[in-house]
């Protein structure tokens, strides 16, 4: 059903107006939206693409690869899903987000060439990210994959190079209750003698191969790549470089450099066409930004501790933020929490029972989201139930924990994309946010 409603003009109006285009949210397959791209885009002539999907680390991925692609002052676009605090960051020439009157007009150009078909959400807004890289000149472009790959809007184009960031267990309801089916769904993003560049040290049978019969051209982590750790940098080597005493990535968390191993095979792969010196893979390395990837706050003096916002959602991602925690030395961890009703819960709190002082639940304000009372109940199963607090807001939590903690104790904010973006905007509702520890 086609819902017609006046036309927006602002940006927020144009974001309701694509919400309630198609009546479902997630509606896997690649017919609807070719309508559309093949009348905005019959002639286009797109540029070097790198296709981006896995589990995790997606968005680590092409953080890095665009930051070490603009200190070698390529011209890159990048779209990434989902947000956090403002649409823009899903679109970004050179790392820098798209304006509002930019998306605007590509919002009406997207519209304009729907006519009658029906697009979901995610859809339409790639087309639209799809449209702001055709007005520019781009040496690159990088897509992070929404969901799986077989059939999410990203795989419209044909990447030159298609990354596999790890697969573990998440999204099982569309993509499979096991690694090798949804590795499957995730090869579904490779081509014919691609180059492929595989961040996974033990790759599921399914996407090796799906490589195999694509002839395509593997570079695996640990195999064909990796990393050496010294006390105070990094070495990477492959099979035929080898770069040593690296400065660390501007990314907390032991598996950024799993990460940044990757994103360099990538550019090793790139150099022939495109020069990329050590010195911008250095620059890249020490100034890339990403929000809320384990991004550490030091809030106003009147509050007496800091707080760390990750967007860990499920287990693979939790096990990263609990080998963090653990080579951290605090007194006592709080949790601000929730998590959305399709992640695995039980799994992902199991790895941080011990860990925890005490949880703050919240209510997310989300059709997926689990009521705060039922999450509260669930970790009382799981916790000590005398160390659940069922406080329903950032804002209650972090009101409730200032008489409680003091500078040896941390309190760590995550579960979803949606409980840390929730979070930022409590900080700056409250006019505690003061500065952010880039490392």
């Amino acid at each position: 059903m086609i819902i017609r409603m006046s036309k927006p003009k602002t940006l927020s109006q144009w974001l309701d107006w694509v919400q309630n285009l198609h009546t479902v949210g997630i509606d896997l397959g690649l017919e609807r939206i070719k309508t559309v791209y093949d009348r905005l885009f019959a002639s286009q002539s797109w540029p070097y693409i790198i296709t981006v999907a896995g589990t995790n680390g997606k968005g680590s991925c092409i953080a890095l690869l665009e930051s070490i692609l603009v200190s070698a002052d390529y011209q890159v676009g990048s779209y990434t899903s989902p947000h956090i605090q403002c649409f823009n960051e899903r679109i970004k020439i050179n790392q820098q987000r798209v304006d509002d009157q930019t998306l605007i007009q590509a919002f009406a150009q997207v519209e304009q060439a729907r006519v009658a078909v029906s697009l979901t959400y995610f859809e339409f807004v790639t087309l639209v990210g799809l449209q702001c890289f055709a007005q520019q000149s781009l040496d690159f472009l990088l897509l992070e994959v929404g969901l799986g790959g077989r059939f999410d809007a990203v795989n419209l184009l044909d990447a030159d190079l298609a990354v596999i960031m790890p697969i573990d267990l998440d999204h099982q309801a569309w993509l499979g209750n096991d690694r090798e089916t949804i590795a499957k769904e995730k090869a579904g993003i490779l081509r014919q003698q691609q180059l492929v560049v595989v961040a996974d040290e033990h790759p599921p049978r399914s996407l090796l191969e799906q490589i195999n019969s694509l002839d395509a051209k593997a570079y695996i982590y640990q195999r064909d790549f990796g990393v050496e750790l010294t006390e105070t940098t990094w070495n990477w080597w492959s099979s035929s470089q080898l770069f040593d005493a690296l400065p660390s990535p501007n990314l907390q968390g032991r598996h950024q450099y799993q990460n940044a191993a990757t994103v360099l095979m990538v550019i090793t792969l790139l150099s022939q066409p495109y020069p990329i010196s050590l010195a911008a893979i250095k620059q890249g390395l020490v100034s890339v930004k990403l929000m809320a990837r384990l991004q550490l706050v030091s809030l106003q003096a009147n509050y007496p501790c800091d707080i760390v916002l990750d967007v860990a959602h499920n287990p693979h991602s939790v096990r990263a933020l609990q080998q963090w925690l653990s080579q951290q030395s605090y007194r006592h961890y709080y949790a601000i929490f929730a998590m959305l009703a399709d992640k695995a819960l039980v799994e992902s709190i199991e790895l941080l029972k011990n860990v925890i002082t005490t949880w703050y639940v919240i209510e997310l304000e989300q059709t997926r989201g689990i009521d705060a009372t039922e999450l509260a109940t669930m970790l009382s199963k799981i916790v000590a139930p005398r160390s659940v607090v069922c406080c329903y807001t950032v804002s209650a939590g972090l009101q409730q924990l200032q008489s409680q903690v003091t500078t040896e104790d941390l309190i760590i904010v995550f579960g979803s994309f949606y409980t840390v973006a929730m979070a930022y905007n409590e900080l700056e509702r409250m006019s505690l946010m003061d500065f952010v520890i880039e490392r």
